[in-house]
């Protein structure tokens, strides 16, 4: 499915998605790389149904159900789970971007920006661009 997701084939990665889960029930990343691919395009419902079944809590658990949360407007539960999340994890742009969003939006604007300020641009990638964009967006609250 990843395969697929990475050539923007979401129909087909959500068809194998589906088929790892069928074959192993247990499988972690079978079940988060299908929620998080419902997130991205909206489905906040299956997807955080989906991660809500998961029975190991781990960072990137915790992160998808933040960003749940997130995604559906509730601010103070979202920042809830980032806190759960380790600091050294919270420095990753994938995971701390976001959290600093939610305590912006939480009226944070301290925290969030202390938080802003720990995150890693070392293998920040394809978050660059956002990376700065939230860095704007808490400039402007």
């Amino acid at each position: 499915g990843v395969v697929f997701q990475a050539q923007g084939d979401f129909k087909q990665a959500l068809y194998f998605y589906k088929n790892a889960v069928n074959l192993a029930a247990g499988s972690k990343t079978a079940r988060l790389n299908m929620a998080n691919l419902y997130l991205k395009f909206g489905n906040t419902n299956k997807a955080c149904g989906i991660i809500n079944t998961l029975a190991q809590i781990d960072s990137d658990i915790l992160n998808a159900r933040a960003n749940c949360f997130l995604f559906n407007r509730n601010y103070s539960a979202a920042v809830s789970e980032f806190r759960k999340i380790p600091s050294e994890d919270l420095s990753k742009a994938y995971i701390g971007l976001n959290y600093s969003v939610a305590l912006g939006l939480l009226g944070r604007k301290g925290e969030a920006f202390d938080n802003y300020k720990n995150i890693s641009q070392r293998n920040i990638g394809n978050l660059r661009n956002y990376y700065r964009n939230v860095g704007d967006y808490l400039n402007r609250i």
